[in-house]
């Protein structure tokens, strides 16, 4: 069976071996006509024209996560096994009482990276947040990219579709990878399936990849060169390198001055000119032959990409960097042009035609007053900052959380003052695929159907049809499924239409979805997991999208954030933590089975570093910062720089999350804490 592994959002390829048994049984029960049986193997598929049989050890892992042990099967209520019924119609009792005593936003969803690939049970939360009326939504974007979204929609009016590099482009001959390793990852916001591959294969066109990261990663390793600066000082290499393109052919004449205001780029200019290479030089610990030599590379390049991931919007400094990341592409002139950065159309849109559905953000992006709580913070992206889900708990301002797939104890500052909040709620709702801490707390637990049982609609680069692979094992249900019947309970149409979900199928369901499809459903669903590609499409954010024409190069507070950042020399620390991606694990899900995998939750740090400390491998340290401390094994890393710690995002007890704070250092405009590069210090256990 051909489809698509959705253990993260590059959704490469694969086939999936089933051995069949008690077929007729499993394919009665089954809301999509998936046959039952055993899932044996997944492989890479060779005839996926984006993957080409690549497959990471996530996806080689799905037959026996399918069938792990500590995988959901049955709803529980109160800690105890319980029919559908029972806990759907106990849970819609529950919320009717809470609308009436306290109002709708007494009720609050939070939704984490793990169903981001559930497309469906995406659409049934939006139905459901709606019905309700809740204003209370939560998402994974604000403890993750909420910076990049937050600088496009200042910058350019809308956060979405955003510029995304694509190394087939054959005009394409520079890329600047900065706080991103694709070869772990897949990609953020840009995706890259079969990322190595593409990558050398885009060398061998002539293009030249530059990586900017305090860790030698194995993208680093692919790249033409690598540049490790000290880690919070990105934000002065992005400023310097916009204030030598602003001297550049492309920035003195053409589209920048066509696509800009002169009053911005005088400002920008004069703000940015007393910035000199010494001081760049002394506060990243480059050498200036090395940023003199990036520089010569923009310069002979003329159009660039500059892609950004969670090294920089994890970052004090995110939305600052992601700013001066649009300025650089702006001051080369490489933004919805070939050779630069694109923006997709769409397959279910033709916004090359039509321009976007919405009209753009005001200078200030669209902004509304946030949790009472918090009144401090604002409402962005159509969502409340994460950051305040603790105190609207305790406030009694929020009495019921769904939680769906994720969990705030690892992805959340302060987790233990969350597990104390958690428990005051009337209902903690938890939708996932697996057994989890957080499940263990919860008065209900609705599992959900896993990747391989359920058919979703993939709208990534392209749209892509992923059909189900196997009928879902024992009670688990579609995530659409469950909503919806909740909704019933509570007289709220989830899916539309008045669509009965006991006689929905998934497949009609992406039917819906895909009715506006270039070619329409028929050929979408008939390409199946080869998708169907947008046209290669330049030049209409240019013509249709942006507020006035103009791209808006200095949004208001910018330049101040500019001044003060330039202002304040980053103090060296004697050791300054990042988060450092494992290849196996998808934030907190271990799709590779945990006495297999080499990802352990370990702090890295450099042998010599460690010799200085006097500590090895396997060592224990505790681990403080401003906010908070830990306590973590050591595990020897060459690779990273001296003065530099890592962890990896996503494990329970050694996580960043126990080192920050809901309150310290909140960016107004995004609401999102710091959980990389900040300062913490090292003292030896055993």
């Amino acid at each position: 069976m051909r489809t698509l592994c959705r253990s993260c959002s590059a959704a490469c390829g694969i086939v999936v071996d089933v051995e069949r048994n008690g077929q007729d049984e499993l394919e009665r029960s089954s809301p999509h006509g998936a046959s039952g049986g055993r899932v044996v193997a997944v492989r890479g598929d060779p005839e996926n024209p984006r993957s080409r049989g690549y497959l990471c050890p996530k996806g080689a892992s799905l037959a026996e996560f399918h069938h792990r042990a500590t995988r959901l099967e049955h709803p529980r209520l109160r800690g105890t096994r319980a029919s559908w019924r029972e806990a759907l119609d106990d849970l819609g009792a529950t919320l009717a009482r809470l609308r009436r005593e306290s109002g709708a936003d007494a009720i609050a969803l939070y939704q984490g990276t793990g169903a981001v690939s559930d497309s469906l049970g995406l659409q049934a939360i939006q139905g459901l947040i709606a019905g309700l009326g809740t204003r209370q939504f939560y998402t994974a974007a604000t403890v993750d990219v909420a910076p990049a979204l937050r600088a496009g929609e200042m910058v350019a009016g809308f956060f979405h579709p955003w510029p995304v590099w694509v190394p087939e482009d054959p005009q394409s001959r520079l890329a600047i990878l900065i706080g991103w390793n694709p070869a772990v990852t897949h990609g953020y916001l840009t995706l890259l399936p079969n990322p190595v591959e593409r990558i050398r294969a885009f060398r061998r066109r002539g293009g030249e990849v530059v990586v900017v990261d305090p860790r030698e990663t194995r993208t680093a390793r692919l790249a033409d060169r690598h540049l490790a600066p000290r880690p919070g000082t990105d934000a002065i290499l992005l400023a310097w390198l916009v204030r030598e393109a602003l001297e550049s052919a492309n920035a003195v004449s053409g589209g920048f001055h066509a696509l800009t205001h002169a009053a911005d780029r005088e400002v920008l200019h004069r703000v940015l000119a007393p910035l000199t290479l010494e001081r760049v030089a002394r506060e990243t610990g480059l050498a200036a032959d090395d940023l003199e030599a990036l520089v010569a590379a923009i310069r002979s390049a003329g159009r660039i990409n500059v892609v950004a991931a969670t090294g920089i919007t994890l970052g004090a400094d995110a939305l600052l960097c992601e700013w001066l990341r649009w300025a650089l592409l702006l001051a080369t002139d490489s933004l919805d042009h070939a050779g630069g950065m694109w923006f997709n159309p769409g397959v279910l849109t033709r916004y090359e035609e039509t321009g976007l559905p919405f009209p753009p953000a005001p200078p200030e992006g669209r902004v509304e007053p946030g949790p009472r709580s918090r009144p401090e913070l604002v409402r962005i992206l159509d969502q409340q900052p994460c950051v305040a889900l603790v105190d609207e708990i305790e406030a009694g301002h929020v009495r019921a959380l769904f939680v769906a797939g994720s969990s705030p104890l690892s992805a959340f500052p302060e987790p233990e003052r969350m597990k104390r909040a958690l428990a005051r709620l009337d209902a903690l709702v938890v939708l996932d695929i697996a057994e989890t801490p957080l499940a263990e707390l919860a008065t209900h637990v609705l599992p959900t159907t896993g990747q391989l049982e359920r058919a979703d609609l993939v709208i990534e680069t392209q749209a892509i049809y992923a059909p189900a692979a196997v009928a879902p094992i024992a009670e688990r249900r579609p995530m659409w499924r469950i909503l919806a019947e909740l909704g019933q309970c509570l007289d709220v149409d989830v899916l539309g239409g008045g669509l009965d979900p006991a006689a929905t199928t998934d497949e009609a369901l992406v039917r819906r979805a895909a009715s506006s499809a270039r070619g329409g459903a028929d050929a979408l669903l008939a390409a199946g997991s080869r998708g169907i590609d947008p046209p290669r499409a330049y030049g209409w954010v240019r013509r249709h999208a942006l507020p006035d024409g103009r791209f808006r190069l200095t949004p208001p507070g910018f330049l101040e954030r500019l001044h003060a950042r330039l202002a304040t020399p980053k103090a060296e620390a004697p050791f300054t933590l990042v988060s450092a991606r494992q290849l196996t694990r998808t934030n907190s899900t271990p799709y590779m089975d945990p006495a297999r995998s080499p990802d352990a939750p370990t702090l890295r740090i450099h042998p010599e570093d460690a010799a200085g400390l006097g500590i090895a491998a396997g060592s224990r340290v505790e681990l403080k910062s401003e906010a908070g401390a830990l306590v973590a094994e050591i595990d020897l890393d060459p690779l990273l720089s001296r003065g530099v710690v890592a962890l990896a995002p996503g494990w329970l007890d050694t996580n960043a999350s126990r080192l920050t704070s809901t309150r310290r250092s909140i960016d107004p405009l995004t609401g999102q804490p710091p959980m990389t590069a900040f300062e913490v210090w090292l003292t030896a256990i055993d």
